[in-house]
């Protein structure tokens, strides 16, 4: 496998098979100072398990022996973005939380305001959707509240815990502050989403005198 420039040289090279590899390991010195990028990585790619091969060295070190700089992931694979977000290879379950206009509410990042409400009574309520989007079925699916001020929501509970690729499930958050100023609490979804377990939404409202 292979990097290539437009015109055919040959920026970065990976052979893998060990001594079945028959081919060329030579390349450019743009990542290696001698061309030479083998001896090939020893095994071959695993084609029944979740597993990627790694390379072991700084982003911005040189490529100089496929054998030595790689070795394979665990089961399963979870690669890194350049954002920052991470992701597993292969099937796996996936979240998705829908704020009541209709937008991805984003883990840990989203805040919803439900405006204000009279001390002791019941404010706005909002209601936000569950959906699973991975290729796995979502499971374990339940709601906990955080944050400095959680006895000021109430969340009504879910009427499913499980839920298979496409479906979803609602849920309602109601403002109910017991004093006065700004009342803010975080809504915790735990599933088996292997990267936003608990999936947290931040909300907040304003208590007013009675």
């Amino acid at each position: 496998m292979t990097f290539e420039t437009d015109a055919g040289g040959i920026l970065w090279s990976f052979a893998w098979g060990g001594v079945f590899y028959s081919g060329s390991n030579l390349g450019g010195i743009d990542n290696d100072a001698n061309g030479i990028y083998g001896p090939p990585f020893p095994g071959s790619l695993p084609t029944f398990s979740r597993q990627g091969v790694i390379f072991k060295g700084p982003a911005t070190a040189f490529s100089t022996n496929n054998a030595a700089d790689y070795v394979l992931s665990s089961d399963p694979a979870m690669v890194i973005t350049n954002n920052g977000r991470t992701f597993f290879i292969g099937p796996r379950p996936e979240i998705a939380v829908i704020a009541p206009d209709g937008s991805n509410l984003l883990d840990g990042v989203s805040t919803r305001n439900f405006g204000s409400a009279k001390v002791g009574t019941s404010g706005n309520s909002k209601t936000f959707t569950i959906r699973s989007v991975g290729t796995l079925r979502l499971t374990g699916l339940k709601i906990l509240k955080g944050g400095a001020n959680p006895g000021n929501f109430s969340v009504t509970q879910l009427s499913e815990t499980s839920l298979l690729p496409g479906e979803n499930v609602k849920f309602k958050v109601t403002f109910q502050p017991k004093a006065t100023g700004t009342r803010k609490a975080v809504i915790r979804i735990k599933s088996s989403d292997s990267d936003e377990n608990p999936f947290n939404i931040k909300v907040q409202g304003t208590g007013k005198s009675p």
